[in-house]
């Protein structure tokens, strides 16, 4: 029973990590911005703790090998209020993967 509680909460943990990847759009807005290989540029989303949701162009083989480093960004820096938001949404949200997945 315990082994399976763990591999339930591993699966659960894993989905909110899969959650906080970087997410991509290919399909923007007309003003297409490009990369230095060329290509069309991603618009991502970041994740990380500095810039939760913030959103970004980067190359589209951004994190992986051959990626060209091209990066700009989309939005304009949020205020410090917005991140403290939505670091503290995204906990709460963390919180009720938790409590679920102890169901």
């Amino acid at each position: 029973m315990a082994s399976f509680a763990s591999s339930l909460t591993r699966r659960c943990r894993q989905m909110v990590v899969l959650l906080r990847q970087p997410s991509h759009e290919e399909d923007y807005e007309p003003s297409r911005r490009y990369c230095h290989h060329r290509m069309v540029a991603s618009r991502w989303t970041a994740w990380i703790d500095d810039n939760p949701g913030w959103r970004f162009y980067g190359c589209l083989l951004y994190n992986q090998d051959g990626a060209c480093g091209f990066f700009a960004w989309h939005d304009n820096k949020f205020r410090k209020r917005a991140n403290t938001v939505i670091k503290k949404l995204l906990d709460d949200i963390d919180k009720l993967y938790d409590e679920n997945c102890n169901l």
